[in-house]
């Protein structure tokens, strides 16, 4: 007999979207984010990728875990069975790029790399 969690799993997907976060600079930087549950209801768990820090935040229930691998965090994320996050490898990529450029210059640097993430990540959530 199936358990009901893996019936309510077979009808959640990944959602995915770009967050905006206000900088001290009073400039905003992208945070892509993945969903986990119905697009407007029930929701499993949340991924952030944070670009300027390097790292992932798994958020589920009131567990909060950081990542700097797409090994482990992947694995953490399979042992739900809620599969792999869409566009996952590019976005570590980005972040891990993100993160060797630090520390950027100047605020013009951080307004540019930001801008590029934006423009890149927009192309995967349309």
């Amino acid at each position: 007999m199936e358990s009901s969690a893996k019936r309510v799993d077979d009808e959640l997907k990944w959602s995915i979207d770009i967050q905006e976060i206000p900088h001290k600079s009073e400039v905003s930087y992208p945070v892509f984010r993945w969903i986990f549950g119905e697009k407007d209801g029930i929701t499993g768990g949340k991924l952030h990728a944070w670009p300027f820090h390097g790292i992932f935040v798994f958020k589920v229930r009131a567990k909060e875990i950081r990542f700097t691998s797409i090994e482990n965090l992947l694995k953490e994320i399979d042992s739900y069975g809620w599969g792999k996050p869409p566009h996952i490898e590019e976005v570590f990529k980005d972040v891990i790029e993100t993160k060797e450029m630090s520390p950027l210059k100047n605020l013009e640097e951080f307004k540019q790399v930001s801008e590029e993430l934006r423009q890149k990540w927009s192309k995967l959530i349309t």
